[in-house]
């Protein structure tokens, strides 16, 4: 439910969004890879009645290294902006592909 949220992160791939929501408790959506950010613009008028403000980069970590990657983010970059949500680019150790990996290790040190 995002009702009361005013923020969402977005990631590649839905099971990793899934753990990344359930270990954050945070709202997350997904596409499939970065190349398919067209996907989300047909869905931001959704994000928009739920009152969506900010949607949160959380892709891989590969959109800093991979030059292809770093195009599509661009495009998904200027897709969030051009509809009218503010972006935030969310970055974290390296060393972890993915954001999932990352709270996941997060929680281990924890426990």
């Amino acid at each position: 439910d995002l009702a009361d949220k005013a923020e969402v992160f977005i990631t590649e791939g839905p099971l990793k969004a899934d753990i990344a929501s359930n270990l954050s408790k945070k709202p997350f959506i997904a596409i499939p890879g970065s190349s398919c950010y067209k996907l989300l613009e047909k869905n931001l008028d959704k994000l928009k009645w739920y009152g969506v403000e900010i949607i949160v980069n959380a892709m891989d970590m590969d959109r800093y290294t991979n030059p292809n990657v770093m195009k599509n983010v661009e495009e998904l970059k200027n897709v969030i902006e051009t509809n009218g949500f503010k972006l935030i680019n969310l970055k974290w150790d390296g060393k972890f592909k993915g954001i999932d990996d990352y709270l996941w290790d997060k929680k281990k040190k924890v426990s």
